[in-house]
């Protein structure tokens, strides 16, 4: 275990300028993002409104995301990763703090349609903006880097923000709590806007994509080559309008056929995920009377096996092949969902539960290397954009049945809806990527490079 952060360490290093000014911007952006999400709820209540309130401008900001994603790939592919950055986290931002000082309810809703419009442009160029300034030897880790960011700051910023009122009312000690809460959101900002300040640093350049001959859509034209000049000539002229239209298209065929075949994979990892992820705080509650200290426990302890799970992916990719890895991860997590169905006491459900998330998300960093390394580079903003409203979509419909399923039948039975879903991604991942020749095409990529 002790050569695992060793390993990271030596990977950090190594790793370019653009990628370190990003990662450590997303530091401070979670911790931000983690500290303001502890305190608004409170701050609306504290304003006089009720849970209801609080659901709806959340579901406002989701549907935005939803709608607003493919745009902000596309856009992203057009203006490049670093301003679509700079752009997306500035306004996005500004809107978080304008947000904790307006009262008005269509003022709210204002802001939370501001950043969820704007956020999608971070959640559009960040992850092809890894894959781009990464070298495929170290492109997991890099992943893995930033799931662990996104976890570990989970962590670190409820625990530290639980202290913040403290420190604002020891050096302030006139505020009231709506004022304390308005302080506490500045901080947050003023943290955010550091690690915007390290996104300055990036030097973006806009090379041949390097990858491309090991793109799904990055073959044709080769045959003409091959012919002799005249006869190419000779059939240029009849082409020449299919070739024009394909060029309108955003993407080539062969990367559309593999974003659908994709996008089908993930939509029932995301229907699957959205039937008891949401709801575990109340599963535990219900089924097992647990305390708030048992339910923070076991939450707490499933955040950190995340991260072990995430920390050790780049392993098995290099074992076994990433395709290979995301399906043997995924099947070995099924079985923990039905004895969580069926656990006789919160502690089995809280390590199978753990140990759910630690297999399943081994997985991430290893599915965002597969899924970019089979786009061009100027189509994988507008590929991921697409993959997040597609996502968002049928999250925001299995939120809704989940509670229907929970409401009539019982947790339980939600549990066996996320098994079905999770296994059948696992099966289409099998056919429309495992098998046969699409394992000897990779292996024969990584070869190459």
């Amino acid at each position: 275990m002790t050569a695992m952060p060793i390993g990271y360490v030596r990977r950090w290093r190594t790793l370019g300028a653009n990628v370190r000014a990003f990662l450590v911007f997303d530091i401070c952006y979670q911790l931000a993002l983690t500290v303001y999400g502890l305190y608004f709820p409170r701050y609306l209540l504290a304003l006089g409104y009720a849970e209801d309130t609080l659901g709806s401008l959340m579901a406002v900001g989701t549907a935005c995301v939803a709608v607003c994603s493919l745009g902000a790939g596309i856009l992203s592919d057009r203006i490049g990763r670093r301003r679509s950055l700079l752009m997306g986290i500035s306004i996005s931002k500004s809107a978080f703090l304008l947000r904790g000082f307006v009262v008005a309810l269509p003022a709210l809703y204002g802001c939370y349609v501001v950043d969820g419009v704007f956020m999608t442009m971070y959640a559009a160029a960040g992850t092809p903006f890894i894959f781009e300034n990464t070298h495929p030897e170290e492109r997991i880790h890099a992943f893995s880097m930033q799931g662990m960011i996104v976890r570990a700051s989970g962590i670190i910023g409820n625990t530290i923000g639980g202290f913040l009122p403290r420190l604002v009312w020891a050096a302030a000690p006139g505020l009231d709590e709506i004022g304390m809460y308005r302080v506490v959101f500045v901080l947050s900002v003023v943290l955010a806007f550091v690690g915007v300040a390290r996104l300055l640093r990036i030097r973006e350049e806009r090379p041949a994509d390097a990858h491309v001959e090991a793109t799904a859509g990055a073959q044709p034209q080769a045959q003409a080559q091959d012919k002799p000049q005249s006869q190419a000539a000779a059939l240029a002229a009849p082409e020449r309008p299919r070739e024009e239209r394909r060029r309108r298209l955003p993407m080539t065929p062969a990367e559309m056929s593999f974003l659908v075949k994709y996008c089908a994979t993930s939509s029932l990892v995301a229907f699957a995920a959205g039937h008891f992820l949401p709801f575990m705080n109340t599963y535990l509650i219900r089924t097992f009377d647990a305390s708030a200290e048992a339910v923070g426990g076991v939450l707490s302890f499933a955040q950190f096996a995340t991260i072990v799970g995430i920390a050790v992916a780049p392993a098995p990719g290099e074992r076994f092949g990433i395709t290979p890895s995301v399906l043997y991860t995924r099947l070995l997590a099924l079985p923990m969902l039905l004895l969580m169905a069926w656990a006789p006491s919160i502690w089995i459900a809280g390590a199978a539960y753990a140990l759910r998330n630690s297999l399943h998300q081994m997985s991430g960093p290893l599915t965002n290397t597969f899924m970019l390394s089979h786009l061009s580079r100027s189509t994988r903003a507008t590929a991921n954009g697409f993959l997040q409203s597609f996502e968002n979509g049928v999250r925001a419909v299995s939120m809704f049945t989940s509670g229907l399923v929970i409401t009539r039948y019982g947790y339980p039975q939600t549990f066996i809806v996320a098994f079905m879903g999770y296994a059948l991604s696992a099966v289409l991942f099998w056919q429309f990527f495992v098998r046969g020749q699409e394992v000897a095409r990779e292996r024969s990529v990584t070869a190459s490079a």
